[in-house]
């Protein structure tokens, strides 16, 4: 490839209206390279990662926790700030296999349905706090832009 998807300059120039997202290189990674080793070059990153670019890899590397594991980081940087770590506090985002599964199995009960519902009123008038703040500064809103 003739750039690098991780340049924050790359991300500077790209798409305003879409936060900067770079499409036409996503575009190109997906049709060419899907799935990339990438040689990091910025300062205070791992030495390389994997850039996958195509849905269904992403989702497909999601549901396979044999071949790709997260217990050995997962950020791009060279130390583990989400607690991979030996010395530092397990992040259940940095766990594999049973592991993951306990501690998932524990905190689960506190997203079912009936949990969530419980914070619907709450949550319910937030967003409409938000919108109506929007509409009283500028008359109008963009939830895109203003909420």
């Amino acid at each position: 490839m003739d750039f690098d998807i991780l340049d924050p300059d790359l991300w500077a120039t790209g798409d305003p209206g879409r936060h900067g997202v770079p499409y036409e290189q996503l575009a190109r990674l997906r049709n060419e390279s899907p799935c990339l080793r990438h040689e990091n070059t910025a300062p205070g990153l791992v030495p390389w990662s994997w850039i996958v670019t195509r849905y269904q890899d992403v989702i497909d590397i999601s549901r396979d926790a044999q071949r790709f594991i997260s217990g050995q980081g997962i950020t791009l940087w060279s130390y583990d700030a989400l607690g991979a770590g030996e010395e530092s506090k397990p992040n259940m985002l940095a766990m594999d296999g049973d592991r993951h599964s306990r501690n998932r199995r524990v905190i689960g009960s506190g997203f079912s349905p009936k949990v969530m519902r419980a914070f619907q009123g709450r949550l319910d008038a937030i967003c409409e706090q938000a919108v109506d703040k929007a509409v009283t500064e500028i008359g109008r809103a963009s939830c895109r832009e203003r909420v």
